[in-house]
């Protein structure tokens, strides 16, 4: 068995504590051409937050270029940037400066964003099927849930912006 990692050199807690007040910044990987990722779904749930919370949060993706057919075919149609592919610097970069890492996958082998957005200090909000469940313990340590329900991905995202003490 290969165990999960990920370079800790990279990946680590940013500078700045964006644990209380301002606005929550939430990050999404988007891949349209990997459909176990869920592109629709975490598209659809993203623009439904941005309406339900809009400037009390900033909507950030990356994985597709945002001027891609395939991407503005999911719905892009709401307030969020879009970076594109990034480097692993880059990456690294981002989840120091997210509050909420979504990936509603409908599962995931290993989870190494997951993980990499977790080491961070990143909430990570991700599937039950799969590999999540070795790395996250449920409601301790990031929030583990049902991914192929579209209300489930929005309800237990919204509870996690709302609640500062559960984040």
């Amino acid at each position: 068995v290969v165990g999960a990692d990920y370079d800790d050199a990279l990946f680590y807690p940013g500078a700045t504590c964006r644990l209380y007040g301002g606005v929550i910044a939430i990050t999404a990987m988007v891949r349209p051409e990997t459909p176990r990722r869920a592109p629709g779904l975490t598209m659809k749930v993203l623009k439904r937050l941005k309406r339900e919370f809009a400037s009390s949060i900033v909507i950030r993706t990356f994985g597709a270029d945002g001027e891609d057919s395939s991407y503005q075919g999911l719905g892009a149609d709401f307030e969020h940037e879009c970076l594109g592919q990034l480097t692993p610097q880059q990456i690294s970069g981002l989840l120091q400066a997210t509050d909420i890492f979504l990936d509603y996958s409908t599962f995931q082998a290993m989870g190494l964003t997951a993980m990499e957005a977790a080491a961070c200090g990143a909430i990570t909000i991700g599937p039950l099927n799969g590999g999540l469940p070795e790395i996250i313990t449920d409601s301790q340590t990031g929030v583990l849930i049902d991914t192929t329900d579209e209300q489930t991905c929005f309800s237990r995202t919204c509870e996690l912006i709302r609640n500062t003490q559960q984040r």
